[in-house]
């Protein structure tokens, strides 16, 4: 959709100039080609997934970061939601593939006691 905007965009300012000024056939190609590549570039630029987004928190001071990529190789503090129980054996109460499965299973090496005790040091 945004290759379309800028597409008609800039058609709307190089339309009126030929109108007025009349450009040569071989020059109309050109133009449009170059028209082409340049909506292309822009639509590109203006979908891609930004990398982190800044948010405000409005009234204070802070400022909470949202970056794309991998949460368990992140260095900093990590929020990781969990039943409400806080359970630490994989299996029926902790799916292996879910977030609070990977935490256990990455960062804990799978020691699902040690991971307990930690919880429980809160």
């Amino acid at each position: 959709m945004s290759i379309l905007v800028v597409y008609g965009a800039v058609w709307g300012i190089i339309a009126p100039i030929n109108a007025l000024i009349g450009i040569n056939d071989e020059y109309k190609r050109c133009i449009y080609g170059v028209l082409v590549i340049v909506g292309i570039l822009i639509g590109i630029y203006k979908i891609a997934v930004p990398k982190q987004i800044v948010v405000k928190i409005p009234g204070t001071n802070t400022k909470v970061t949202v970056v794309v990529e991998d949460l368990l190789s992140f260095q900093g503090n990590k929020v990781v939601p969990v039943n409400e129980f806080f359970d630490a054996e994989l299996g029926d109460h902790v799916a292996p593939h879910s977030l609070h499965g990977q935490v256990i299973t990455h960062l804990y090496g799978g020691d699902c006691s040690r991971f307990a005790d930690d919880i429980d040091q809160l």
